[in-house]
């Protein structure tokens, strides 16, 4: 039952996490603690960074088969980096504990791998 009453929480979760907002992201915070939940609003953060990179490299991809400009892999592995930052930044405000960089760090590398055949192509094209 929990977890159904949170599941409506979960993409205002995500857009807190996108708009970076500090105040909701608090206020989301105290909901899934008091179900007892925390670590399903902790995965949120590396969810987040996960399906972002996914998203970017396939935008990437796109962008490429309409007249790339062969920067492709450089723009891939600065959004990997840029993702981290951020959204280690944000865990670590509201986890408060020293796995938020390993839990985004492995979630983006599983991102990554998700979408390897489209880096593999822009690689073998470059």
């Amino acid at each position: 039952m929990k977890d159904e009453f949170l599941s409506w929480f979960s993409s205002a979760t995500i857009l807190a996490i996108d708009a970076n907002d500090n105040k909701q992201l608090e206020s989301l915070k105290e909901k899934y603690s008091s179900l007892n939940r925390l670590s399903i609003f902790e995965q949120s953060f590396a969810s987040y960074g996960k399906n972002k990179i996914k998203c970017f490299i396939e935008e990437v991809d796109d962008a490429d088969k309409a007249g790339g400009n062969g920067q492709n892999l450089q723009a891939i592995l600065q959004q990997v980096f840029d993702l981290w930052k951020r959204c280690k930044t944000l865990a670590d405000m509201f986890m408060g504990n020293a796995d938020s960089s390993s839990l985004i760090s492995k979630n983006l590398y599983e991102g990554v791998l998700g979408k390897w055949e489209i880096i593999l192509k822009m690689r073998d094209q470059y």
